[in-house]
C-alpha cells in the first residue's frame, strides 16, 4: 500500500534529498567534534604524548593531519626507512614553498600529489 502512495520518481527525489543533508549533519558532527578535541589539546604535547591513550592519540591526529604522502623509494627494491619521503600535509596550515621545493622529491611530488578537496 505505501508503495502506492509515493512515486518512484518521488521516492528517489526524496532520497537524495535525505543523503545530501545527512552528509552535511555528518560533515558539520566531524567539524565539531574537532574543535572539541583541538580545544583540548594540551600545550606540553610532546611532553605528555608517550603518556596519551592510542585512542587520544588517534583522535589529535585526526583532528590535525589532512593526509600523509609516502612518496617512492629512491632505489627500486630498497628497503631503508626514509624519513624525507614522508610528508604529512597538516590542516589549517600552509606550507612554505620553498621548504617544499627544495626537498628531493619535489619533482615526485608535483605528478603524484592528491586533487584538492
Amino acid at each position: 500500500m505505501a508503495d502506492e502512495l509515493i512515486k518512484p520518481s518521488t521516492a528517489k527525489r526524496k532520497q537524495a534529498e535525505y543523503e545530501q543533508e545527512m552528509d552535511r549533519l555528518r560533515d558539520r558532527l566531524a567539524a565539531l567534534t574537532g574543535e572539541r578535541i583541538r580545544a583540548r589539546i594540551p600545550d606540553n604535547l610532546e611532553e605528555v604524548w608517550p603518556d596519551l591513550s592510542l585512542d587520544r592519540r588517534r583522535a589529535i591526529l585526526a583532528t590535525e593531519v589532512e593526509s600523509v604522502v609516502i612518496m617512492p623509494l629512491d632505489k627500486h627494491g630498497s628497503k631503508t626507512f626514509n624519513p624525507d619521503a614522508v610528508i604529512v600535509l597538516w590542516r589549517k596550515r600552509t606550507a612554505d614553498p620553498s621548504a617544499l621545493t627544495s626537498q628531493p622529491w619535489w619533482p615526485t611530488w608535483k605528478r603524484v600529489r592528491p586533487a584538492p578537496r
